[in-house]
């Protein structure tokens, strides 16, 4: 089979596209933009409903719900982190659900127990 020419022309660049710069009286002027800006940010904002109020808040319930207290002094606590195989902490959070338990609390109490004897 023959070799095909290849028209090298088809592949050829577009011509790139002149820049198109504003006149100068186009351009806005600083009062312009200032009013803009003022009816974006109306002095009064606009009304809307409160939510209800809950007896915690969002924030408070997200660290409780992922196990940790907000109630914990923080000045007086060390971070720990520990690696355990998989199983022993798949049984461990198994233990600490049976006795609706946060991770924080379940850790502490045996530490305790260890070191009273």
């Amino acid at each position: 089979m023959a070799k095909k020419i290849i028209d090298l022309t088809k592949f050829s660049l577009f011509a790139a596209k002149p820049v198109v710069k504003q006149a100068p009286e186009t351009r806005q002027t600083e009062s312009v933009l200032e009013e803009a800006v003022k009816e974006i940010h109306q002095e009064e904002p606009p009304k809307t409903a409160k939510p209800a109020p809950t007896s915690k808040p969002a924030a408070e319930e997200a660290r409780v719900a992922m196990g940790r207290p907000s109630t914990r002094d923080r000045a007086n606590t060390v971070r720990l982190s520990i690696d355990l195989p998989k199983p022993l902490a798949k049984q461990a959070k198994r233990r600490i659900i049976d006795l609706e338990m946060t991770m924080i609390e379940y850790v502490t109490q045996l530490i305790e127990k260890d070191l009273e004897g």
